[in-house]
């Protein structure tokens, strides 16, 4: 195993355990896009199924929408055999989804695909989904939902929703997209694109670029440094309204 590979096991192994993500004999189902991102999940859940400390098996779903290139396919399927992961595939229009006036974007595409993964989990008896989100996308969301939606949160590495009863679960959490751009070369395998254009319009474009600079600014270090933050809220500190007679109120320091 080369030194890039056992990082990301490490880290995978660090968010699995530390969010307490797999129970023995739990059935994953990992949904794979054709990116970098979940095919590095991909093969390093593959790897480790046969002897992991915790027992389960892994399986894979690609939900292939009309932005994506059939011709591409045949990447996704050697990428599966070679770590002896079944795959699985779904075929849905997303645009044709779209309510009348409503227009395509990236959101409503990955919430249409997730659904799908939701459903299937649920109708063949998968445990949890493994999404191939890295700690980019959950400072990225946290970034985003600071500026438009004026509240500190972000997505979970394990979330449960209310109407399955299945576990969403992002071991890359403390992976970085540099890590699984190096690794996906480093297996050698070509990214599947997706060909819609919407993402260079998105929102979370211009909030990556904010993140860039920030750690071109502060250096490598500040990317893990900002993720220990949201583990490390210090309620002290976080302004809340709460008026009161008299004077209390907590002290600064000053």
């Amino acid at each position: 195993m080369s030194s890039l590979a056992g990082r990301i096991s490490r880290k995978i192994d660090k968010s699995i355990f530390g969010y307490g993500m797999i129970t023995p004999g739990d059935r994953i189902l990992i949904g794979i896009s054709g990116g970098k991102d979940s095919a590095t999940l991909l093969h390093q859940l593959g790897m480790k199924q046969h002897g992991f400390s915790i027992p389960f098996t892994a399986e894979a779903l690609h939900v292939r929408t009309e932005y994506v290139e059939i011709e591409d396919r045949h990447r996704l399927v050697e990428l599966c055999d070679s770590v002896g992961v079944p795959l699985h595939e779904k075929e849905i229009s997303v645009s044709g989804r779209l309510k009348e006036g409503r227009r395509m974007n990236c959101h409503w595409c990955s919430t249409q695909r997730r659904t799908e993964l939701l459903r299937f989990a649920d109708e063949h008896g998968f445990h949890r989904i493994a999404l191939g989100h890295h700690m980019d996308d959950i400072l990225e969301t946290f970034l985003m939902n600071l500026t438009r939606k004026g509240e500190i949160s972000t997505m979970l590495p394990c979330l449960r929703y209310d109407r399955y009863p299945q576990w969403v679960i992002r071991p890359l959490a403390w992976v970085t997209e540099t890590e699984t751009d190096a690794y996906a070369r480093e297996i050698g395998y070509e990214a599947v694109r997706c060909r819609c254009g919407f993402d260079e319009l998105s929102h979370r474009k211009v909030i990556r670029r904010a993140l860039e600079a920030i750690i071109a600014a502060e250096g490598e270090g500040a990317r893990e440094r900002m993720m220990q933050a949201l583990h490390n809220v210090e309620p002290r500190y976080m302004p809340v309204f709460q008026p009161r007679d008299g004077d209390g109120g907590s002290s600064d320091g000053v």
